[in-house]
């Protein structure tokens, strides 16, 4: 076991397990920050508890970080979301002509494209919202090699219920049933939080060495 630990420590340099701590520490941090606020947003108190429990898992990080995403490349204006989209078309279009499903099939590919109609409602929203906003279906579309769609509906749904994300009518009045997605700073600040506290605990674990 001593000789293990000591080839270990031969590939795994100090600093590199301080930063891997400092990573962890982090994502411990950031999770606890989640369920705060979930006890301050939850309009259904007696169902606090269960939502924060269920918000111990890595799809939530995902769902988090694509929102602050969402907000790091100023997506509230019409060009960037739609840069955005079709970025995430060719990437899709170039795995379905290389044929390459490891991590989706080729039906839940083709399900992640956005088609022409759809991508014009969704550059469309944004420009009357004036905010990135978007259905649960068009963002598990733009989550597709993080997650399933199904997972990333529930996990929007979770965070739903947290009172960390809210749902609206695209447009009440046309009787539209369309459902858009909005966030109100909450997991955008928990995420640029959490990325601090990487680089600050790394620097920290590794004696204020960065």
């Amino acid at each position: 076991m001593a000789d293990e630990a000591e080839k270990t420590e031969e590939l795994l340099p100090p600093q590199l397990v301080n930063t891997l701590q400092a990573v962890l520490l982090a994502e411990s941090r950031f999770l606890f920050r989640l369920r705060e606020r979930t006890a301050e947003m939850c309009k259904v108190k007696e169902d606090v508890v269960a939502i924060q429990r269920e918000l111990n898992h890595e799809n939530v990080v995902h769902v988090a970080r694509f929102f602050f995403l969402l907000k790091a490349l100023d997506c509230s204006s019409p060009a960037a979301i739609e840069a955005l989209i079709e970025a995430h078309n060719l990437k899709v279009k170039r795995l379905l002509d290389a044929e390459d499903f490891r991590f989706r099939t080729r039906k839940e590919l083709q399900k992640s494209v956005f088609k022409d109609a759809q991508q014009y409602v969704c550059v469309k929203t944004v420009k009357e919202k004036g905010r990135a906003v978007l259905a649960k279906t068009e963002i598990a579309a733009l989550l597709f090699d993080h997650m399933s769609r199904d997972s990333a509906v529930k996990t929007i749904d979770l965070l739903v219920r947290a009172g960390l994300l809210i749902e609206e009518d695209s447009d009440p009045l046309s009787g539209s049933n369309r459902k858009l997605i909005k966030t109100d700073g909450i997991l955008e600040d928990t995420v640029a939080s959490y990325l601090s506290d990487i680089g600050n605990l790394a620097i920290k674990l590794n004696g204020g060495k960065s």
